[in-house]
């Protein structure tokens, strides 16, 4: 009898053993499974976040020049040059409107601007302002870059309150390129450049007409 009764209760712990054993595998495969997950995660982290913070705008439809005018002394412009743009007598001056898409514009950060000739060569603007406009209110400058080559080197951009250099562009801007002189480009195809920096890509052109 007493046998019978210690083999009962040998098989009993036998069972509860086996019991406690089997209940040990749902919980380490819970832990295996969250830490391939924070694996993963990780793995997945270090290899995209590079991915996504290369991300850029296009400029092409969301920025586009205007028909330029020219003012000064070659053939076909208009002279003198207005007043307000500080484009005064004989000197050589563009002015190119700007055309924006809502929500998506570029700022005078996001824009290297330079201008090439027929020949696909950099013209040197030492001594030529571009500068960005607006008429409304507030009037005035927006941002403006000295040459030799607009927001590419130099000092590049500077804005005038209360505008910054991060200010999206609109359409009641305007670019006014200032040769500061009575230049004529004679017997040349000039070509304004504007490359997408900073957050943008890709190049837009427009004809300077001479």
């Amino acid at each position: 009898m007493m046998r019978g009764v210690r083999r009962r209760a040998g098989d009993l712990r036998l069972l509860t053993h086996r019991r406690d054993r089997r209940a040990v595998s749902p919980i380490i495969a819970t832990i295996l499974l969250v830490a391939i997950t924070v694996v993963l995660a990780a793995v997945l982290y270090v290899f995209l976040i590079p991915l996504v913070s290369h991300v850029t705008t296009p400029l092409s439809g969301n920025l586009a020049w205007g028909l330029a005018t020219c003012y000064g002394p070659m053939a076909g412009c208009t002279n003198p040059g207005p007043n307000s743009t500080g484009c005064l007598g004989d000197v050589t001056c563009w002015v190119v409107p700007i055309t924006t898409a809502s929500g998506s514009a570029p700022s005078p950060s996001s824009l290297e601007i330079y201008v090439e000739n027929q020949l696909s060569q950099t013209v040197s603007t030492s001594g030529w302002n571009f500068s960005i406009l607006t008429s409304t209110v507030p009037p005035g400058i927006v941002s403006y870059a000295p040459g030799s080559v607009a927001g590419l080197s130099g000092p590049g951009w500077t804005a005038t309150s209360p505008y910054t250099t991060g200010s999206p562009l609109t359409t009641v801007m305007k670019l006014w390129i200032d040769v500061g002189a009575p230049t004529s480009f004679t017997d040349q195809t000039l070509t304004l450049e504007t490359v997408g920096v900073a957050g943008y890509s890709g190049t837009l052109t427009a004809p300077l007409p001479t």
